[in-house]
């Protein structure tokens, strides 16, 4: 079975944390090159005119091309429907561009892929994996499973790009997933940390509920993980909102076709952004099983608690006691979570928001509510006085 990677990036500054970071990671022997010895490989890059020449002579594109057919595709040249790719991102306000941009770039991969029968890797410039971890999820898709998921750690980019850059010049053969954890628990981004239970605080919208161990390893439950390895079927290769909140449900129904990474052992992925990311109007709310449970039924689908209920390890040491101790109060929590989730249900309401709310999170994933339908729905949708 053939393998597809789909990265989209534009500007100086991501093509270099791809060139120098990201990639550096992939072409570890136990990645890239473990997955050429296996069957071809295709590897895209979405970019525009301005970025493609600085990557076009980067030398570790030379290096990749040697391991697989490397595309970079200019996204203003790049047909899909009636117009280009960047023509049709142009169409959507400007905020919301970017990830536009990025869906329709995966969006035309995955056609790409059902059409071949292969494997596809939907990627991020920012992201960085230990040195096994592409072959592993690879493998695990090749068993069958048709979305290969996994929870990432965002890190500072500031202090983690650099880290891991005189890292990986130490270690040629990239860092193994324990090496690579120790520094990511080093240097968590803000926003990671606010996902963090026992701060007594957390985000607002937390995409992830997490629980420190007392001696540092990370227990990890969460509501959109990345589909890191995926088999598409021309029937799905559509999503409403960005690739993590609801493909892997249109692409699997059932729910023993989807596998979610457990422990960092098997294989880690992390995410580099600047220390200011997503800070613009970030507010912190109490960390109690009722205002998380209000976060899961405005925001998710019933779907997702199927993430919810698997817990991740992210360890740097041999686990034991302490990650034991920081697993039973994430089940307490996450118990308490889904009491009050059910509450709500039973509950209802007579507000036009909060039963388009309701609607969202318990009819199927074909209406459930991704932050652009939400942001259609609020056009025409008031509240009640």
């Amino acid at each position: 079975m053939d393998t597809r990677f789909a990265i989209s990036l534009w500007g100086a500054d991501y093509a270099r944390t791809f060139c120098e970071v990201s990639l550096p990671c992939q072409l570890a022997p136990g990645n890239l090159p473990a997955l050429a010895h296996g069957g071809n490989i295709v590897f895209t890059i979405y970019t525009d005119g301005a970025t493609r020449p600085q990557l076009e002579m980067h030398g570790g594109i030379s290096t990749l091309r040697g391991l697989a057919d490397v595309e970079i595709l200019d996204v203003a040249e790049v047909s899909f429907g009636a117009k280009s790719i960047a023509a049709q991102a142009d169409a959507v306000p400007q905020a919301a561009k970017k990830h536009e941009l990025q869906s329709l770039c995966y969006m035309h991969a995955l056609d790409g892929a059902a059409a071949a029968g292969a494997i596809l890797f939907p990627l991020a410039a920012d992201m960085v994996f230990s040195d096994t971890a592409l072959a592993y999820f690879a493998e695990r898709a090749r068993r069958g499973k048709k979305a290969v998921m996994a929870n990432f750690l965002r890190l500072a980019r500031e202090t983690a790009e650099p880290a891991l850059i005189q890292a990986l010049a130490s270690s040629p053969n990239g860092l193994s997933e324990r090496a690579l954890c120790a520094l990511a628990l080093a240097h968590l981004h803000p926003v990671q940390q606010a996902f963090d239970i026992g701060r007594g605080r957390i985000s607002e919208y937390p995409i992830q509920l997490a629980w420190t161990a007392a001696n540092g390893s990370l227990l990890v439950r969460g509501l959109f993980p990345h589909p890191i390895a995926v088999r598409p079927t021309p029937a799905a290769t559509r999503f409403d909102s960005t690739i993590d909140y609801d493909y892997a449900f249109r692409l699997a129904p059932d729910a023993d076709d989807i596998e979610v990474v457990r422990d960092s052992d098997d294989a880690l992925m992390c995410r580099l952004s600047p220390a200011a990311h997503l800070s613009d109007g970030h507010r912190l709310i109490e960390a109690r099983p009722e205002s998380v449970a209000e976060h899961i039924v405005r925001e998710t689908n019933r779907r997702h608690l199927e993430f919810l209920e698997t817990l991740c390890l992210f360890h740097a040491g041999e686990p034991g006691e302490p990650e034991l101790e920081a697993a039973r109060r994430s089940v307490a929590f996450t118990s308490a979570v889904v009491d009050a989730i059910r509450e709500r249900v039973e509950r209802g309401s007579r507000n036009a928001r909060d039963l388009v709310d309701l609607k969202s999170f318990l009819g199927p994933v074909e209406l459930y509510l991704s932050p652009q339908r939400r942001a259609l729905v609020n056009a025409v949708v008031t509240p009640d006085d």
